[in-house]
């Protein structure tokens, strides 16, 4: 990616909670510093745990947030006070225009779900599909034992 600014990112996060509550404080810290540098926040449009949380706080802080959400995943968890939703028909479709409405994407803690987004966004920039920046909000350790995994395998 050329130096540019940062327009939208993507942010991959658990439709829970989690146990550890500085997993809420740092997806609300983070939608407030997303919403005050202007970049928009793609989400999975969930109206429950770390995805409301983040998107919640970045439309309180005057931002804007575009949903991707899976037509006929739970319907009653859509969040629908965003900026703008897009219903995709599966989570194929999720994460390919998750990661083609963004400049660059980042993980919060999750279960399977986050992790299968962020490996699909990860394989695709290893084969050259994309060349978006990535990361992961390490929150109190939550990616230890994945990052000595990532050192292990390298």
């Amino acid at each position: 990616m050329i130096n540019r600014k940062l327009k939208r990112l993507a942010v991959y996060c658990a439709s829970k909670n989690g146990l550890d509550p500085a997993f809420g404080k740092m997806a609300e810290e983070l939608g407030r510093q997303i919403a005050c540098r202007e970049i928009e926040l793609v989400s999975g449009g969930s109206c429950v745990g770390l995805m409301k949380k983040i998107a919640d706080s970045v439309l309180r802080n005057g931002g804007q947030v575009t949903g991707v959400y899976p037509r006929g995943h739970f319907l009653e968890e859509l969040q629908e006070n965003l900026t703008s939703t897009y219903i995709v028909n599966s989570m194929a479709e999720r994460k390919a225009l998750m990661l083609e409405l963004s400049d660059a994407w980042l993980a919060l803690p999750g279960g399977f779900g986050t992790l299968d987004e962020f490996f699909d966004a990860l394989c695709l920039l290893q084969i050259r599909n994309h060349r978006k920046p990535c990361g992961l909000l390490n929150i109190h350790g939550y990616y230890d034992h994945l990052l000595a995994f990532f050192r292990n395998a390298r």
